[in-house]
């Protein structure tokens, strides 16, 4: 009975490992589409476009590099799962990485009016994995958008702590339920 219900967990398993390889192939194809339709407008190839335009044109890239990271990100889950995640630490200006996620998070602050503010120092380098701080960022001030009423604002600050680096994500909403706080 052991056996059998062991052989049906690493069946589940497989299972789940084939579902997403399988979604992230389906997710990758139009993402692909969109980014070379991305390059070939930003190319001016179907004729000149505004500064404006570029500038939307540069979000859609970077907001589609990001969804492809998500998607690695969702593979590396299930390689956490079975033990398997590789962490790709490398050295990074943090005030930089601060600096992107506005890029990201700007038309959904403009839609509720929100005032932003980032403090960084600049000479905050670390070795550290550029896409997993930016994921978890990026996640906070989701969140920290999703629950602050309009024409408030939300900041970010990062600095040193010692011999560490803290980075802070701050906002004016609820707030995050007791009970929620030692799972996250």
């Amino acid at each position: 009975e052991l056996l059998r219900a062991r052989q049906d967990a690493e069946k589940a398993n497989q299972a789940k490992s084939n579902f997403l390889t399988t979604m992230s192939h389906e997710l990758r194809t139009p993402l692909n589409a969109i980014a070379g339709y991305t390059e070939l407008l930003m190319l001016e190839i179907a004729g000149p476009i505004t500064d404006q335009q570029k500038e939307h044109l540069d979000r859609i890239e970077k907001s589609e590099r990001h969804l492809l990271a998500l998607i690695n990100d969702v593979l590396n889950f299930a390689k956490i799962e079975a033990g398997q995640i590789k962490l790709d630490f490398r050295v990074a200006n943090l005030s930089d990485v601060v600096t992107e996620l506005e890029t990201f998070i700007a038309p959904q602050l403009q839609s509720k009016s929100l005032r932003y503010r980032a403090t960084t120092d600049p000479s905050l380098v670390v070795s550290t994995d550029r896409e997993k701080v930016k994921q978890v960022l990026l996640n906070l001030l989701s969140n920290a958008i999703k629950f602050t009423s309009p024409a408030a604002a939300i900041t970010v600050d990062a600095r040193r702590d010692g011999d560490r680096i803290r980075i802070t994500v701050q906002d004016t909403g609820e707030g995050i339920a007791a009970d929620k706080i030692e799972d996250i």
